[in-house]
């Protein structure tokens, strides 16, 4: 038996709500926020991310 771990991330079908619509990361305004595709803060679509601290600065859902 292998000691590798399994990690399974679950995440919503639906937006967060909470997530905010910045361009720039509050923490790190110098620093050019990094893209993402995916399912992060729920839903598939688009997101920026602070590539320091890793804060979700904005989400654009995919309706289809």
């Amino acid at each position: 038996m292998s000691d590798e771990k399994i990690t399974i991330h679950i995440d919503s079908a639906e937006q967060d709500p909470d997530i905010p619509q910045i361009d720039r990361c509050p923490d790190h305004p110098n620093l050019q926020p990094e893209m993402g595709y995916g399912m992060a803060g729920g839903g598939m679509g688009v997101y920026l991310y602070c590539g320091e601290c890793g804060q979700m600065l904005s989400k654009t859902q995919d309706h289809e």
